[in-house]
């Protein structure tokens, strides 16, 4: 069973700390693929240095203090083009196979 009326702010998410009842705020998927650098979050106390899912960087939306997820630059990165993403290492850009748009 999940905590359905938990509700955490974006920062609280995949921080290392369950802010729900069930911990589901640390087991999301976006929680599974985060970064191996670190950076200040925003959301919280602005002290301690964590990882960033994947998913945020680059977003639109400054989740470090400095911003430092915003440029593009400091993340490792596998791919070009269509096929650029973000990835954990670089190491993790061997032997990966990539679907075309909309295939599985």
């Amino acid at each position: 069973n999940f905590a359905v009326n938990c509700k955490v702010h974006k920062h609280h998410l995949c921080d290392g700390t369950p802010d729900c009842a069930d911990g589901i705020d640390e087991r999301i998927p976006i929680c599974k693929s985060q970064t191996i650098q670190t950076c200040i979050r925003r959301g919280g106390n602005g002290t301690y240095r964590q990882p960033l899912p994947l998913a945020w960087l680059e977003d639109g939306v400054y989740d470090c203090i400095n911003g430092d997820d915003e440029e593009g630059t400091k993340w490792p990165v596998c791919g070009a083009g269509k096929t650029r993403r973000y990835v954990i290492e670089n190491s993790t850009c061997s032997n990966v196979f990539l679907c075309r748009d909309g295939e599985q």
